[in-house]
């Protein structure tokens, strides 16, 4: 603004600012207009709205010393928001802003000693500056909140205090993690193979016999129309060393043969799989157990990516030499529910019966005729934990943090770029 404008003219600009979605922009005009009339309660509402709305596009877009700008902001107006500096904490700790990311999330505790986010964050910074982070562990998990959200958030506390037992002990509505004991009972079924086989039978064409790594994806027709081309198009070109298999389920109006005709045989198999009419969250785990039977098919490497993952590099060159299990290991980010994403799982020949015990959990809750089954998160946790302390030998690793891009921002170095929520409307 270069020159002085009237109340009326601010407000009108910054309401135009904030349609077009510059928020950063509008927050400016809306700020300068509240000076006008500090008393004004609606433009310090509509102030802080954009503040908001800048500061979470901003994470969205991976700019987190924006988005920390923005949060700033925020606390000069309302400083007592104990919700506020947890945000600003998080995203200090994302720009590598650790020492201020502390701060912050210590002043959030002050004003709010039980909010669970923000010690679970401050033992995630505690952690990441090497210093004791078990108190703020033990007030999460001393915590009477029963809130259905926050109990994985006990979940990851016992699991970062070396519980696993208590960790995967809670009992909770749609929610279906077994108790620590009953793990034993999964490993390495008799009747496995017998109880894959009896699932719909697939169509297609299986992989092929061959020493090269293969990648692997499932996803339902809806996003196969959408995601496929560009994803295996992509793994093709930047994995030239390893093959692709996609795995459709209630493929509708796709039609795979037509879909990948161009695409060479030699290197790209693919299958089909009739479910039927199923509550969405039964994809992901269902592509866990066709995984168990294709693995039984091929002895090869299988890298598991999503179907809204778009490959940037190459995705062998970053597994490590020697290894049964690779995950993609979240532990130290600050999004807690989520210690570990489905979105990525390599397992070598050798780490069958990690595939075998997932596959065992799914069937548990599927013939327990339990319609909610457990997001991709817990059964990969509970399986490393399970092994971690019962099968010590399984050679599990980790990928390194720039394997994923989770911001859906431009980052090239990232191996996989991946759309999430509301993202997937705009890719």
């Amino acid at each position: 603004m270069t020159e002085p404008q009237s109340l009326d003219g601010l407000v009108a600009l910054g309401s135009a600012l904030q349609k077009q979605e510059k928020y950063a922009q509008a927050a400016e005009t809306f700020a300068a207009a509240l000076g006008l009339e500090p008393a004004r309660t609606d433009l310090k509402k509509t102030l802080l709205h954009c503040l908001e709305l800048d500061a979470r596009t901003s994470v969205q877009r991976g700019d987190f010393r924006a988005a920390a700008a923005a949060y700033r902001q925020i606390i000069g107006i309302v400083p007592r928001n104990a919700g506020m500096r947890m945000l600003l904490g998080n995203a200090l700790y994302r720009a590598g802003d650790l020492e201020a990311a502390e701060a912050a999330l210590a002043a959030a505790l002050e004003t709010e000693p039980d909010n669970l986010q923000a010690l679970a964050s401050a033992a995630v910074v505690a952690k990441a500056l090497g210093r004791p982070s078990m108190t703020f562990l033990a007030r999460i998990l001393k915590s009477v909140n029963d809130n259905p959200k926050y109990i994985t958030m006990k979940m990851w506390a016992a699991l970062e205090s070396g519980d696993p037992e208590r960790a995967f002990s809670f009992d909770v509505e749609g929610l279906n993690v077994m108790r620590w004991r009953a793990f034993d009972s999964l490993y390495r079924q008799q009747d496995l193979q017998a109880r894959l086989k009896a699932l719909p039978a697939l169509a297609g064409t299986l992989p092929h016999q061959t020493p090269r790594p293969l990648l692997y994806a499932g996803g339902d027709g809806n996003y196969a129309a959408r995601f496929a081309q560009g994803l295996i198009a992509s793994a093709l070109e930047k994995c030239p060393g390893a093959d692709f298999h996609f795995h459709v389920m209630n493929p509708g109006a796709f039609q795979p043969r037509d879909a990948f005709k161009d695409f060479p045989k030699d290197r790209l198999t693919w299958t089909t799989e009739a479910m039927g009419p199923v509550d969405k969250i039964l994809f992901a785990p269902r592509r866990w157990l066709r995984l168990a039977q294709i693995q039984y098919h091929v002895e090869r490497t299988i890298i598991l990516v999503d179907t809204d993952s778009i490959i940037n590099g190459d995705i062998t060159k970053a597994l490590p030499d020697d290894f049964d299990i690779v995950l993609y290991d979240r532990s130290d980010d600050p999004w807690l529910h989520q210690t570990i994403n489905g979105a990525f799982l390599a397992v070598a020949p050798t780490g069958r019966d990690f595939t075998d015990f997932l596959a065992a959990y799914i069937l548990h809750f599927e013939e327990a005729g339990i319609p909610k089954w457990f997001d991709d998160q817990f059964n990969m946790v509970s399986a490393r934990a399970w092994f971690t302390r019962k099968v010590p030998s399984l050679r599990i690793r980790y990928c390194s943090r720039h394997m994923m891009d989770w911001s859906g921002s431009q980052r090239p170095e990232s191996l996989i770029w991946h759309a999430k929520g509301h993202l997937k409307e705009k890719t």
